[in-house]
């Protein structure tokens, strides 16, 4: 694993880990709430062996990121611009997870910062139909207002069978769609 702090225009510190294929498409993680930017063994090998660059990032406040009081989700994108500065990453796939869970919990219920209709990359929505934390609605909701969007929502998935069962067909999905 190679980890990287890198500050972004504001001062505060991100931590930043990489793992899988050094050369391979680099593909952000952003782990929920609470969590960090350590990456899950088996995304690591499949991603090492598929030509997959993992980039973890410390969510703000977590792990050896800095808090980043007041945020919305949307200002996860210059955090992720100052890490693909500071790694020279040019074009990335993005896959989506205290002080920085109650930061978290204001954000998620405030505005993002952006509007969802606007998102104009090719985009994959995957949510567990049996998900016990976050809501079938909310990954129907998403369905609805990102154009374009392939959706998988299968109700044979929880929150964390997700992570277990479908890391490689995300992965794939990503290399098909970068």
């Amino acid at each position: 694993m190679i980890t990287h702090i890198v500050r972004p225009p504001d001062g505060r510190t991100l931590a930043v880990n990489e793992q899988g294929d050094p050369a391979g498409l680099p593909v952000f993680v952003h782990h929920g709430t609470p969590s960090s930017g350590l990456l899950y063994e088996p995304w690591v090998r499949h991603a090492a062996a598929n030509g997959i660059r993992l980039i973890g990032v410390d969510r703000a406040g977590y792990g050896d990121s800095s808090r980043h009081a007041g945020r919305n989700v949307g200002a996860v994108a210059a955090d992720v611009e100052s890490i693909a500065d500071a790694l020279d990453v040019s074009g990335h796939g993005l896959k989506d997870d205290a002080d920085g869970w109650i930061d978290d919990d204001i954000a998620f219920a405030a505005h993002w910062g952006f509007d969802v209709g606007d998102i104009d990359r090719p985009t994959l929505i995957v949510q567990g139909g049996d998900d016990r934390f976050v809501p079938r609605s909310h990954g129907e909701w998403l369905a609805a207002h990102v154009r374009g969007a392939e959706v998988w929502i299968d109700d044979a998935d929880g929150h964390l069978t997700l992570l277990e069962n479908r890391v490689a067909d995300v992965h794939e999905w990503l290399l098909a769609n970068s």
